[in-house]
Formats: structure tokens, sequence, C-alpha cells
């Protein structure tokens, strides 16, 4: 009775640690709290799908499958035993919402876009950087070619529209029928591709002001890019990460 009262009074419970990295896709994140042993991977896609949630994000949020890809905020969570599937994407709902203030909503409005847009813009910062700290230069790319009405071409879109991460993608991949394929489509994908980090959020909402228009990986294995600003820039970077390779 003693033990049971300590527990009782200290509010200790039995949980089950539950870490979502970023830059995980609405499927992988399934499949992790599947692995975790929380609820099924399908119980916790039919909630994402069919629940209802009380934030204000989510009238921006759209329907269907993939509504809450990209609202789904990756961290490190403790479940309490029992907790049903409804209330595990509740959780990671809430964390988002905690995040994405009022000066994120208002910050969204003045560049024109909504909040499911600027988490669309933070994915593909998220899936396209390895080195935080170039994000709002990676925004900045995005945002001019969208200005001038040029075609994204990100090749972590294709990933997404693929389905399945390769090391390299072929002439044929950058082809596939798919509205998140940004070598096909103009504008923005349909819709997030991952669940980004708050600081790719913020990436998204504070672009760095520059006339960059590509960005290659740097031949040194570093994860850094090079920035260019004219197709020759670009193809001299190209070229050097392409030999690199060989």
């Amino acid at each position: 009775p003693e033990e049971i009262m300590r527990k009782l009074m200290s509010g200790e419970q039995e949980q089950t640690k539950l870490t979502i990295p970023e830059g995980y896709t609405l499927s992988q994140v399934a499949q992790t709290v599947e692995k975790a042993g929380i609820c099924t991977a399908d119980e916790f896609l039919n909630e994402t799908q069919n629940g209802d949630f009380d934030y204000r994000f989510m009238e921006y949020a759209g329907s269907g499958e993939k509504r809450l890809e990209g609202f789904l905020y990756p961290e490190t969570y403790f479940i309490p035993k029992g907790m049903s599937a409804h209330d595990v994407v509740d959780l990671m709902l809430r964390q988002f919402d905690s995040i994405f203030t009022d000066e994120c909503y208002t910050r969204a409005a003045e560049l024109g876009l909504t909040p499911r847009d600027i988490v669309t813009v933070a994915s593909m910062i998220q899936r396209e950087t390895r080195v935080e700290t170039e994000g709002a230069k990676v925004a900045s790319v995005i945002y001019n070619r969208l200005a001038i009405g040029m075609k994204l071409q990100i090749d972590a879109t294709v990933q997404y529209a693929l389905g399945a991460q390769k090391d390299r993608l072929t002439y044929s991949d950058l082809k596939i029928d798919s509205p998140y394929n940004t070598y096909v489509v103009a504008g923005l994908p349909a819709g997030p591709i991952c669940q980004p980090h708050e600081s790719a959020i913020q990436a998204a909402l504070y672009p760095e002001t520059t006339e960059y228009l590509f960005y290659v990986l740097k031949p040194d294995g570093s994860g850094q890019h090079n920035f260019a600003v004219t197709d020759a820039e670009f193809e001299t970077y190209r070229q050097q990460y392409l030999s690199s390779l060989n």
C-alpha cells in the first residue's frame, strides 16, 4: 500500500520513449510508433486521416491521407502505457501548435502564404539541408524561383513521389507523374514531404535576401552547399560535385 501511495502521489507511470527524427515522412512516423509497441501503423494512419483535432492550423491542413504530413512535430515523447492512437497523434499536433505561434501565422500572411505553404517549404528545406545554418539560404532559392515562375526542381520532392529513398536519381525518376514532383509541376508541390523541425520552419518564414537560384553539394563531403546565381556558376559547381563522385 505504501508503494502504491508513493506512485499515486508522484505521478509515476509506465512510459514508452518515442523519438521521431526530423525529416521523417508520415509513413515513417507510423512505422516508428508501431515498432515502439504503442499502436499499429494502420491505427495511427487512420487517426491522421480521420481523427478530429481542434487546432488553428487544421483549417489549412486540407483533407485526405496526407493531410497531417508535416504537422506531426519531430520530437522525443514519453508515451504512457495505454495511450490511444488518437492521443498519440494529438500529442504530436499539440507540440506543433506550441511552436507555430501567432507570430508564425502573421509572418506567413506577410509572405502571402498559408501555414501549410510554410510547412511545405520547411519540409523541403529539412530534406535538402544537412547543415542547419544553410536553411534560410535554401529558402531564398525556393522563393527566388517561385517569384520568377521557375520550377523548383528539388530532388527531395522526387524521392517523396517515388515513395523510396534512392542514393542517386535517374532521368526517368525526374519525370515521374506526381503532384509532388517539382521537376514536373510548377510552384510548390502538393503539400509537405516530411515533418520539419522548428529551425526549418523559421528558415521558411525568414529567408535570407539573396539572388541565388541554384545550390549544389560541395565536393568535400561537409554536407554544405555551393550557391549560384547563374547557369554557368551552377554548372561549374555541378561538375565539381560529379567529379568527386567519380
